[in-house]
C-alpha cells in the first residue's frame, strides 16, 4: 500500500470515525503513528518534510490553531528518523520505546506551544489529564501495529 493511500485512509478515519471510538474522550494520534512508521525508513530531512505535510493536514482538519501540529510533527518526524538510524534492529522493544518517547514528546511539544501562545491551565494537570493518556493510547495502538508488522516480516532496517 502506498504512503499516499495510507495517508488518505488515516485522514478520513482520524477526522470522522475515530471520534466515535475514543476511550474516555481520548483517541490515538494516527497521523503521528503513520509518520512514525514511515520515518523509520526515511532520512531525517524527508521525514521532517513529511511531518510538515501531515501536520498541515491535521491542523486543517482539526480546526485548531494553524501551525501547531506542523511544528510538532515536523520535529517528531526528524527525531524518529534520526534516532531510528541508531536502532539497527527489527526487535519490537527498542521501536516500542522510541514510539513511546515520540508520543510523549509530541504531546508535550503541543502543550508547551499552546501554553506559550495561549493562557492555559497549569501544565502538570493538563499533561496528566490530556497528553499522557493520548500518548499511552497512541503507543498501545502502535505496539499492536508493531506486533502485526513483525509477524508479517515487514519491519525493516535502514541500509
Amino acid at each position: 500500500m502506498t504512503p499516499f493511500v495510507l495517508f488518505l485512509g488515516v485522514a478520513v478515519f482520524q477526522s470522522t470515525l475515530l471520534y466515535q471510538l475514543s476511550i474516555g474522550g481520548v483517541k490515538p494520534d494516527l497521523f503521528l503513528l503513520l509518520l512514525f512508521f514511515l520515518s523509520l525508513s526515511l532520512e531525517a530531512d524527508l521525514a521532517s518534510f513529511l511531518g510538515l505535510l501531515f501536520g498541515l493536514s491535521q491542523d486543517a482538519l482539526s480546526g485548531g490553531p494553524l501551525g501547531l501540529k506542523v511544528f510538532s510533527l515536523s520535529l517528531m518526524g526528524f527525531l524518529t528518523a534520526h534516532f531510528s538510524e541508531k536502532l539497527y534492529t527489527t526487535a519490537i522493544l527498542p521501536r516500542f520505546m522510541l514510539l513511546a518517547l515520540i508520543a510523549v514528546l509530541s504531546g508535550t511539544t503541543t502543550l508547551l506551544l499552546l501554553r506559550f501562545f495561549l493562557d492555559l491551565d497549569p501544565l502538570l494537570p493538563t499533561f496528566l489529564r490530556i497528553v499522557l493518556p493520548e500518548a499511552l493510547l497512541t503507543t498501545v495502538v502502535g505496539l499492536l501495529v508493531l506486533v502485526f508488522l513483525k509477524m508479517r516480516g515487514a519491519l525493516e532496517v535502514k541500509p
